[in-house]
């Protein structure tokens, strides 16, 4: 069992070490980009310049958060691969504790968004690029599953989100806070499992 533990341990600082890299590689193309090929790239990250008023972005953002964790919670009752992906994510990323699961969350929801929203959604338009987010999670079977489609679907709310406020910020919250419950979630559903067995 402590074998098991320290593999495990090894896993997830490889996970955190390999993430932090690739997302950072990421964001410094995505901010290069931005900043000499789109001429709002300041705009997009001030909330003084909101389409909208600051409580309707909230309102917005608070609705976007409250749809997606419903979406969550219904692929993961009626997708496997969904759940699994959970659980197995949970399994890696487990030993880093509250603020290792909160660094993978933020990493992952500013590269991914600066990467689709700002960086190739002016080029592509909402659909194309969430198309592309939804290719890029396949997954290893190379199938469309559950996981897929929730993504797609994530990507085009994220895409609506950050064309009718013309901010990345609520994006940026909204993707962090998704992050975070998925990866709670899954060390909940982990213990569910762990209990089941033992009872069996």
């Amino acid at each position: 069992m402590n074998e098991e533990k320290k593999w495990l341990s090894k896993a997830s600082n490889r996970i955190l070490e390999h993430s932090t890299v690739v997302y950072l590689f990421i964001l410094t193309v995505s901010v290069y980009v931005c900043k000499f090929h789109h001429s709002n790239f300041v705009e997009i990250l001030s909330p003084d310049s909101f389409k909208m008023p600051s409580v309707q972005v909230f309102i917005l953002s608070l609705i976007s958060c409250v749809i997606l964790l419903c979406f969550n919670l219904l692929f993961e009752t009626s997708s496997v691969y969904f759940r699994r992906q959970q659980i197995l994510t949970a399994i890696y990323t487990r030993p880093l504790k509250f603020f290792g699961l909160a660094y993978i969350a933020l990493l992952s929801s500013v590269g991914e968004e600066f990467f689709f929203r700002a960086c190739l959604q002016p080029y592509l338009g909402i659909v194309l690029t969430s198309f592309l987010v939804s290719l890029l999670h396949l997954g290893s079977t190379f199938r469309v599953s559950g996981w897929t489609l929730y993504v797609g679907m994530r990507s085009l709310l994220f895409g609506v989100l950050f064309f009718f406020t013309g901010s990345l910020i609520p994006c940026l919250v909204v993707h962090f806070i998704l992050n975070l419950c998925f990866l709670f979630r899954g060390g909940f559903l982990l213990n569910l499992e762990k209990i089941s067995v033992e009872k069996n």
